[in-house]
């Protein structure tokens, strides 16, 4: 009995150490395109970029932003490209 228990707590703990990593991984994932975004244009579109990210919570609509890091010739066309999907997903 007691060990049956002990197997289902750590399937809890599991499962709720699962649960936080994920919640963490769009927050990781943002603090790491403003790191590229500085280090490809300046901490001034990293700055601007960053209140838009912030709504941002699906790992997926994060991808193509840092492709955009490497595709976009200016900070202010990423800025604009994020705008635009910022603002079409609202």
């Amino acid at each position: 009995m007691l060990a049956q228990r002990i197997q289902q707590w750590k399937q809890e703990w599991r499962a709720e150490g699962l649960a936080e990593g994920l919640a963490k991984r769009p927050s990781n994932e943002r603090s790491t395109l403003l790191r590229m975004v500085g280090l490809r244009f300046d901490a001034e579109t990293a700055n601007a970029l960053a209140p838009l990210l912030e709504p941002v919570n699906d790992p997926e609509e994060l991808t193509p932003i840092g492709e955009w890091i490497i595709l976009c010739t200016s900070g202010e066309d990423l800025l604009n490209r994020v705008r635009a999907r910022v603002d079409a997903s609202r």
